[in-house]
This record gives structure tokens, sequence and C-alpha cells, in this order.
């Protein structure tokens, strides 16, 4: 499979950040991690990003924040959920700013397909 696009990696757990890297490194042409929303939004401002993996509960800025201030600033790209504290009654709401979906932890293989669409 080709490589293709840039993912940002988005979790306050540094294991998760590295099989989540480990798993999509077959496909992205290049991964970049950060470990709360604050230092992912610091990223997005001095690069671009094809698509987004991100937990929701995090220090310093969570991820629905995080979905927030970049709906705000119009920046669109597939952002995904990968969380343990998924609510699927919230889902509605996280589309209008742009969600691209969410996934439960640890559903790996569903969360594999959906980045690599993402990518594109």
């Amino acid at each position: 499979m080709k490589k293709q696009g840039k993912l940002l990696i988005v979790d306050d757990e540094m294991e998760i950040r590295q099989i989540l890297s480990e798993i999509h490194e077959d496909y992205a042409e290049e991964i970049i991690c950060a470990s709360n929303g604050a230092e992912a939004l610091d990223l997005m401002y001095q690069e671009n990003f094809d698509c987004i993996i991100c937990d929701i509960f995090m220090p310093e800025l969570d991820g629905i924040s995080l979905l927030q201030e970049l709906s705000a600033k119009k920046i669109r790209l597939p952002f995904v959920f990968y969380t343990g504290h998924a609510d699927k009654n919230i889902a509605p709401k996280l589309k209008e700013y742009g969600m691209y979906e969410l996934i439960n932890k640890p559903n790996l293989a569903q969360l594999e397909k959906i980045v690599q669409r993402g990518l594109v």
C-alpha cells in the first residue's frame, strides 16, 4: 500500500501514541504525536495535516475543545475520536463541529480503516 498523508495523533497516554504510530506507519507518509489538545493546536498552526486521531479526555485542552477550536478557525480535516469514554449521544453534536468518526478503544481494526480513508 502506498503511503500518503500526514497524520496527527493526540493522546495523553504515551503507550497509546506509540501503538497508534506503529499501526499507521505502513500507510501514513508522516506521523506526528501530541500529548494534549494544546500541543496539537500549536502543531496545527505550524503544519498541515491530512487526518487527526484524538482522545477526548486529556489535560490542558481536551479533544472536544480542540475540535471546537479548529471548527471556529474553519480548519476542516478528518478528525477521528478514538477514546475509551465514547458517548454515542454526543456524536451528533460533534458532527456539527466537523468530527469524522467516533471509535471506542480498543477497536483498532475499525480505526485503521477509517484513518486510511481520511488520509486519502
